[in-house]
């Protein structure tokens, strides 16, 4: 086989082949694809063969596709398994029809199906194409049904909980979980809490756009840190809703913190006046304008050095912020600092967030490369070294004794040996001289459990043991809580912080909850979607999976040719086989002849 397309579009990556390659059991792949889908599609249908065979190829006899006859049964089957009907428009003249057609793939491995679909896409209203991240997605089921047991990936959000009162729950970035969710089935931790320690199991954590973070959250996020954590922090300073609305900035408690490891996330917001870096937005009155608030990430301002970013190119922010690193602040501390991506040379930063529903100028601003994501590695320090951890009291200091004075009446306090005195009742509680209560004790009972004896027995010294020494029943001393993990004021991790969040937000992703209906994902595509999984492939140890997201990130399709193109192409292969013919056959004559 030899693939002579410009991108390559029938040959599966490198990724793919060692995905595949590792199978040790038989992966068996059942094709739908809908009678209703229109005759124009055929082209896609066979790029579809294709690379279902290199699939076949490489998985060395483990990989059987089956391609299922759409009869009713075949329907039946796929409605039970779950491959998606989608819509395809038919233009025929002045006419318009959409047809429903069932498209998609259900892998079965060992006793776990993953289904896949889509698997064809409408292209600019008009023709169809085999969608651009399909080897990504199939590549991804196939890893995520054959692997073991891989790094946990913990998403830390302050969305509301759902509830009946909110069924959506709050959740801005739900897509972008069910995209995680996809590709790390059990080993994703949707809701993740940071009011108490991280569990041991995870580990990296995707923290997206904190908001008013008290101490003890900052506190549990940097102990996970310290122990070895890998942190991807989405920070989120302005939204769409303090562009539009004139909010003032979103605080995330973090300031304070990052600003002690060296890191400062400035006020304001990054513009780009570069042309060929700006996302287009549409203005009321329809009109598709450049808009420099959001900055589109070119592959040349990307670190394609780091596994995470590279390839990436075409990734829009939305009212990023600008991230500083006192870069000699990092050498004194051990850690290795990276910038992972910027805007071009024409960036700028507006410090303030008012008027972002205008359209600056450059003119007059001081512009140059403005940071909005980078990597910190090495050792960091606690921000409470020596100090109290958030939310506990200190132990007193132990002091010499202080005599009590005499009460107001004259008569002496009650002596530091004496029993203490008897609490004042609780409320609908009796008092303890009621009569009912029986003769005043010298001191206060402990209090005991409902049907329990008024007096537990005494136990013998060191108390009684129950099996294998445990505390028994009777006059038992109750059990230690259970000790968390250690504190740390020093450790080793990874920090990546990313200036904006919005970038996988639910309000620019294409999906129901795009605020602008779709279009500026159709216009900006959603280059977030595979940029943000990468690092976290890359700080997992994913590394399978990045090189895929990015294959998938470009449109990669066949290039439409002019009638007069077609020809010449059409002349060339006339000509090709007999010219080819005509070469070997000089060839072995005069090798014929030498030899004799």
């Amino acid at each position: 086989r030899a693939d002579l397309t410009e991108q390559r579009l029938y040959t599966v990556s490198d990724a793919t082949r060692r995905v595949v390659g590792g199978l040790t059991d038989p992966l068996r792949v059942r094709a739908y694809w809908g009678t209703e889908i229109p005759s124009s599609a055929l082209p896609v249908r066979r790029r579809l063969e294709g690379l279902l065979d290199e699939y076949a190829a490489a998985g060395n006899g483990r990989i059987d596709v089956q391609w299922v006859e759409m009869n009713d049964d075949g329907r039946r089957e796929a409605g039970e398994k779950g491959i998606p009907e989608t819509g395809f428009h038919v233009r025929e003249g002045q006419k318009l029809s959409v047809s429903q057609a069932y498209n998609g793939l259900a892998l079965m491995y060992e006793d776990r199906v993953e289904v896949v679909g889509p698997l064809a896409e409408m292209s600019d209203n008009a023709s169809i194409q085999l969608r651009n991240d399909l080897e990504y997605v199939v590549t991804s089921a196939v890893y995520k049904l054959s692997r073991a047991r891989g790094s946990v990936v913990g998403v830390v959000s302050d969305a509301q909980p759902m509830n009946f009162m909110n069924p959506q729950g709050g959740d801005r970035f739900a897509a972008l979980g069910g995209h995680l969710e996809d590709v790390y089935g059990n080993d994703l931790r949707r809701s993740v809490s940071l009011d108490e320690p991280v569990a041991t199991d995870i580990a990296v954590l995707l923290v997206i756009a904190p908001k008013d973070w008290p101490e003890k959250k900052v506190w549990h996020l940097e102990q996970f840190l310290l122990r070895g954590g890998k942190v991807l922090l989405l920070h989120d300073a302005a939204d769409v809703r303090v562009a539009w609305s004139g909010q003032p900035p979103t605080r995330s408690g973090l300031e304070d913190w990052l600003r002690s490891q060296g890191v400062e996330v400035l006020p304001g917001v990054v513009a780009e006046f570069d042309p060929r870096a700006m996302c287009r937005a549409m203005t009321q009155a329809r009109e598709l304008i450049p808009y420099p608030y959001w900055p589109l990430l070119r592959a040349t301002s990307i670190d394609q050095d780091c596994p995470g970013t590279r390839g990436m190119d075409g990734i829009p922010l939305y009212w990023a912020s600008e991230i500083a690193v006192d870069a000699a602040a990092q050498k004194t501390a051990g850690r290795t600092y990276t910038l992972l991506a910027s805007t071009t040379d024409q960036g700028w930063r507006k410090d303030t967030t008012d008027g972002l529903t205008g359209v600056e100028r450059p003119d007059g601003k001081p512009l140059g490369k403005r940071a909005v994501m980078v990597s910190l590695q090495g050792t960091f320090t606690s921000f409470w070294k020596g100090k109290p951890v958030p939310g506990e009291t200190p132990p007193a200091s132990p002091g010499p004794v202080v005599p009590i004075e005499p009460g107001m009446n004259g008569e002496s306090a009650p002596a530091m040996s004496d029993p203490p005195p008897t609490p004042e009742p609780a409320m609908g509680e009796p008092a303890m001289d009621d009569p009912a209560m029986g003769e005043e004790p010298k001191a206060p009972p402990e209090p005991a459990m409902e049907g329990a004896p008024e007096k537990a027995p005494e136990a013998p010294e060191g108390g009684p043991k129950g099996p294998e020494g445990a505390p028994g029943e009777p006059g038992a001393s109750p059990a230690p809580p259970a000790a968390g993990p250690a504190r740390l004021d020093e450790g080793k991790g990874v920090l990546v912080i990313l200036g904006d969040a919005d970038t996988v937000s639910n309000d620019f992703s294409g999906t129901r909850g795009d605020i602008t209906s779709g279009a500026t994902a159709y216009f900006n595509r959603v280059g977030g979607f595979s940029f943000v999984p990468s690092v976290i492939d890359w700080l997992s140890g994913s590394d399978e999976l990045i090189a895929l997201r990015a294959r998938g990130a470009v449109t990669r399709k066949l290039e439409e040719i002019d009638a007069g193109a077609a020809g010449r192409v059409k002349l060339w292969n006339y000509l090709l086989a007999p010219l080819a013919v005509l070469v070997a056959g000089l060839f072995v004559y005069f090798v014929r002849r030498y030899r004799s």
